[in-house]
Formats: C-alpha cells, structure tokens, sequence
C-alpha cells in the first residue's frame, strides 16, 4: 500500500474555513466564510462543519486547536487544523493535504488574531499570498513577500514528509509579529 499522503499537492492549503457553532441543540453549524470561494468540494464543505463542532462546546476563554483527517475519494488524507479562538463562538480551519501541524496553528493563530481585530483585508492578504506560492521544499522556510510583515513563518521549517509529524505541545499562547 501507498503513501496515503498526496504527492504534489497544487497549493499549501486547499481551503480556509470560518464555521459557526449551532445556534443551539436542534441546529447544526454551518460555514460562514471560507477562501477559496471557488473550492467546489461539496462532500467536504458538508462534513467539515461538524468536524468543526463535534459535540457541545463550552467556548472558554483559553480557546483549543485540535486536528481532524479527512480521506478524499483517491483513499488521500486531507487534515484539517482548527481553532477556537477564546471566547468566539465560531471555528477557523485550514484544510490541507500537508500534515504541518506547527507551521498551520501559527498560521491559525496569526488568523485568528487578525479577525478579532477585524482586519478582514489582512486576512484575506495572508490567506491569497499562502494560497498562491509555491510549496517549499522539506526542510526550507516559507517565505512570503506582501504579507511577511503579518506572518512570520521564518523559524519554521517545512517538515520531511518521509519522517513522523511533531505535534507541538503548546501553541496557543505563541505570538506572532
């Protein structure tokens, strides 16, 4: 059996997703936002929400990253890395077909940071120019141009996909620029 990893995925990530919680115990939640707007995959975009929001949730003012694996139909995985920001009733994913656990919570982190302040265009800046470049290669750094001033991603390297992924321990309390 293969790698159940996509060999060459075309972007870093494939869709950025913001999803409300359920209005309450009959409702469901539902995507409010996501980035691409052409991201056409409509088997994802109906499961995802409850990824998102599997059971109850009491939204604390520490907030939570976790991981979700989704598995397209060419038996690929596709991961999904999510935050609740503290306090906010809703859910910012990233779904991607790259298992970078460290370089996605910063990115979410970074994200999240950026919409509680209500910087919609720099969100949308970082979310184009990541989508946009080019996958680096293991071991280098994603550099970015326009939004390098938002993100900083220089201390992080692309992992090996030949090798096991690190989780990090704690990256909510991580800064970013």
């Amino acid at each position: 059996m293969g790698s159940r990893l996509k060999e060459n995925p075309k972007h870093i990530f494939e869709c950025f997703f913001e999803v409300a919680a359920p209005k309450d115990q009959d409702s469901k939640p539902e995507i409010v936002s996501m980035f691409p707007s052409s991201f056409d995959d409509e088997g994802s975009k109906k499961e995802l929400p409850r990824f998102c929001f599997p059971c109850h949730t009491s939204f604390t003012p520490a907030g939570q990253l976790f991981t979700f694996v989704l598995t397209d139909i060419d038996s690929k995985q596709r991961f999904g890395f999510c935050r609740h920001p503290p306090g906010a009733k809703t859910c910012l994913c990233i779904l991607s077909y790259l298992p970078w656990f460290e370089i996605f919570y910063k990115i979410l982190n970074t994200l999240a940071e950026l919409h509680n302040k209500a910087k919609v265009n720099d969100v949308n800046l970082v979310l184009k120019e990541l989508y946009e470049l080019h996958i680096p290669a293991p071991e280098h750094v994603i550099s970015m141009v326009e939004a390098d001033y938002l993100l900083d991603l220089h201390t992080l390297k692309v992992p090996d996909p030949n090798s096991l992924p690190k989780v990090p321990e704690n990256t909510m309390g991580a800064n970013t620029k």
